[in-house]
């Protein structure tokens, strides 16, 4: 256990903030080929307290080009993604896609919590909290999540929707320390209201670049999943750095799923409690190091 005080005194509260473009694009399907739309992504990050925090994310449209996406969804689930083209049809102009408030603190020295509420993406808002296990010098840990969300008006900005649901996990994960390679294991009751689990693999490279691949599984038949069967893809993120000579944090991604459907599907929110401790994991400082001396 560490009793050392932190000694640096930052001048708080205090905004952090960036603008920068961003494209969302929808590939294949019987209307076309692709869709896509430019717009300016608008972040920021309140920290009020060493605690408490608040991020915004806002996006202002530039070109839209999904009005000639017609096809409607199939799904005979709750459609919790399915609906993905009247929320991006409906986000030509001004849109809120996260304005999470957020409240960390620790049980013990391995022992971490999160309590979060507002708008956790461009789908859905609510309130939630998130606990970690993660020792400060082995490569594992042990996550639970539980979030109370409710969907939220395709123009994303304050009103929601009938549709509303209790969603969880418990989570394992395992970084292995040779190969830089994260296994997360994560299995509960996801936004439809299916049960199930899903396997995440991605690797870190020296360069700090991140590539990775998940799979989903959970009760609901293949009937009820749609084309497709099951809940699968690929992501990758780049560090803005490999293209500069100055430091920079920020990272730009890609990511893929052969289809879009309602089954095994996630909240997404800001700060996962995994990302926001490694830096300060044995494992993490020891490849800092490395790279130091290198």
């Amino acid at each position: 256990h560490y009793t050392h005080d932190y000694k640096p005194q930052p001048k708080l509260p205090q905004t952090i903030w960036k603008i920068a473009p961003a494209i969302r694009s929808q590939i294949g399907g019987p209307d076309g080929f692709y869709f896509g739309d430019l717009s300016l992504s608008i972040h920021t990050e309140t920290v009020i307290t060493r605690r408490f925090n608040v991020l915004g994310v806002a996006s202002i449209g530039i070109l839209n080009g999904f009005d000639d996406l017609k096809l409607a969804s199939d799904s005979i689930i709750p459609h919790v993604r399915t609906d993905i083209v009247k929320y991006l049809q409906n986000s030509k102009d001004f849109s809120i896609e996260r304005m999470q408030l957020n409240y960390y603190d620790q049980l013990t020295s391995s022992v971490y919590y999160k309590f979060s509420g507002g708008i956790f993406e461009s789908m859905f808002s609510g309130v939630g909290a998130e606990f970690l296990y993660r020792p400060h010098n082995k490569d594992y840990g042990i996550g639970l999540e539980l979030w109370q969300v409710q969907q939220r008006e395709y123009n994303q900005m304050f009103g929601t929707r009938d549709y509303e649901t209790l969603t969880g996990h418990l989570s394992l994960y395992y970084k292995e320390p040779r190969s830089n390679v994260l296994i997360h294991l994560k299995g509960g009751k996801y936004l439809a209201k299916d049960s199930g689990f899903t396997l995440d693999a991605s690797r870190v490279f020296r360069s700090g670049m991140r590539v990775g691949a998940f799979f989903s599984l959970t009760d609901i038949s293949e009937e009820e999943f749609g084309e497709g069967s099951f809940d699968k893809g690929f992501y990758f993120w780049i560090p803005v750095e490999l293209f500069s000579r100055k430091y920079f944090k920020r990272t730009f991604g890609w990511g893929l799923r052969p289809l879009t459907r309602d089954g095994a599907q996630s909240l997404t929110y800001g700060y996962p409690l995994w990302g926001v401790t490694d830096g300060s994991n044995d494992h993490s400082i020891q490849e800092g190091i490395k790279d130091f001396y290198e």
